[in-house]
């Protein structure tokens, strides 16, 4: 296949992406720090889930000068060669889980980040019954008062743990 081949087909699929409402606008951004992480304590009065833990702060930004709604929210690892669901609930995380999760940055109502604000969940973490976790992201689904959809993933990287 030849270079303008390729582009005319990189057009079309992007264009039909548009009009199937598939677009996701820039302005929401998610960080994981520290990034990679071997933190595997934190100061929680919860026991671990897992016998292997990774703590780490996610923050949340809405660098638009319009409020943006986290619609939905996902923990994924990397198993048998692509990215699966996996999170404490077993069910994809609503705006609700959102705001009461990422409640240590600004006030987050109904999952909505103000313009240029930012939602935190500290700490964050994933478990794993293996020293050396899969592979590990959270992805972020949203849309502000215009109707405009926004997507964020990061892959948070683990540092194995030492027996």
């Amino acid at each position: 296949m030849n270079y303008l081949k390729i582009l005319q087909t990189t057009t079309v699929l992007i264009l039909l992406a548009s009009i199937a409402g598939c677009t996701h606008h820039r302005g929401l951004a998610v960080t994981h720090s520290p990034n990679p992480t071997a933190i595997h304590q934190a100061k929680t009065a919860e026991a671990p889930a897992f016998p292997y833990v990774w703590y780490y702060r996610t923050e949340v930004s809405n660098a638009t000068d319009r409020p943006i709604q986290v619609t939905k929210f996902e923990g994924w690892f990397y198993l048998d060669a692509k990215w699966t669901p996996a999170n404490i609930t077993h069910r994809t995380l609503t705006s609700d889980d959102f705001s009461t999760w990422f409640a240590q940055g600004d006030r987050i109502t109904n999952g909505w980040i103000q313009p240029r604000g930012k939602a935190v969940c500290d700490p964050n973490w994933h478990g794993a019954t293996s020293p050396v976790p899969p592979r590990c992201k959270w992805t972020f689904e949203g849309i502000d008062t215009s109707g405009k959809a926004y997507h964020a993933e990061a892959e948070i990287k683990s540092i194995p743990v030492e027996k």
